[in-house]
């Protein structure tokens, strides 16, 4: 109905304007004329149209009425049936306005518009603020702000791997008390307690058995080293496979991180914490806290080291 408004107004009405203006300026007897000529067509297609609908078409209708009256009540009995039992059209369910002629068709209007029958938000919730703690290594400060290939040297601790063999199960507490801290209502799942467990069974090799049965001493009268920890490391990864360390990660998670060559660098833990998301600094404030208490116990411990928090 617009678009048959707009073509009315655009084309037809400003002819019509046009062509009165030009009548009421043109002569006399041509106007005379083309007025003669108009009542003789008019009257021509009144008659016409008397002929038809007084007489032709009250003869059409006499004759099908039967026909005519079997065949309404057959389409309205299918309309019934096709509204109640099988419609084909439905009606918008979601959106009243999805019904429209001359709309928008642009994609992202559409996905919004069809959004709950196409995604699943039954089991949608807030996204939690992650924990990410690493020993042994910081970020880099000598990579350049200008120049994306610059990416600097990161900074490493090279005594890490033999502090940490040092005090192994020091730093399996830490991480038990960090995850714990963050997450209090899921139980820790370290990968480091399995590591641990792995080391006292009877079918590790004696090389890779850093802790006694008492699992407060060492095994050997000589403490282990970075080297031994990180072959150590590498050999229960080929039975139960090495994390890979991704921040974004949903789920908690822990475990050494390595270079291209198997060099031992460092060691992280990601864990989400019970606070949500946000990007207001007032709820966000908690998480600070959070963050700085937690900073302060991995300070306070023997392995700080060169932790990032």
């Amino acid at each position: 109905m617009m678009l048959i408004n707009y073509i009315l107004v655009i084309t037809i009405l400003p002819a019509a304007i046009v062509v009165t203006d030009g009548r009421s300026k043109s002569k006399p007897s041509i106007s005379r004329l083309n007025s003669l000529w108009l009542s003789h067509f008019w009257r021509r297609v009144s008659s016409t149209s008397e002929r038809i609908f007084e007489k032709l078409v009250p003869r059409i209708v006499h004759f099908a009425r039967i026909p005519l009256i079997f065949l309404l009540l057959a389409a309205f009995a299918s309309s019934v049936y096709a509204i109640v039992k099988q419609p084909g059209i439905r009606l918008p369910e979601k959106n009243s306005m999805q019904v429209q002629f001359l709309r928008t068709s642009h994609p992202y209007e559409w996905f919004d518009e069809n959004a709950a029958t196409l995604f699943d938000f039954s089991n949608g919730q807030r996204l939690k603020m992650s924990v990410v703690a690493i020993w042994g290594i910081r970020p880099t400060t000598t990579a350049s702000a200008l120049i994306p290939n610059d990416t600097g040297l990161l900074d490493v601790d090279g005594k890490f791997t033999d502090v940490l063999a040092s005090n192994l199960m020091e730093f399996q507490t830490l991480l038990k008390r960090l995850s714990y801290q963050s997450s209090p209502g899921v139980k820790p799942n370290l990968w480091l307690d399995k590591f641990i467990k792995w080391t006292q069974l009877n079918t590790t090799s004696r090389g890779c058995k850093l802790l006694s049965e008492r699992r407060n001493e060492t095994f050997t009268n000589r403490q282990p080293s970075g080297d031994m920890l990180t072959r150590c490391f590498l050999l229960y990864g080929q039975t139960e496979s090495l994390p890979v360390f991704n921040e974004l990660s949903a789920t908690n998670s822990d475990g050494p991180i390595f270079d291209k060559n198997g060099i031992l660098l460092a060691y992280y833990l990601v864990a989400q914490s019970k606070y949500n998301f946000s990007t207001v600094f007032n709820e966000m404030k908690p998480f600070f806290d959070f963050l700085a208490e937690a900073r302060r116990m991995v300070q306070s411990s023997a392995i700080s080291g060169k932790a990032f928090l």
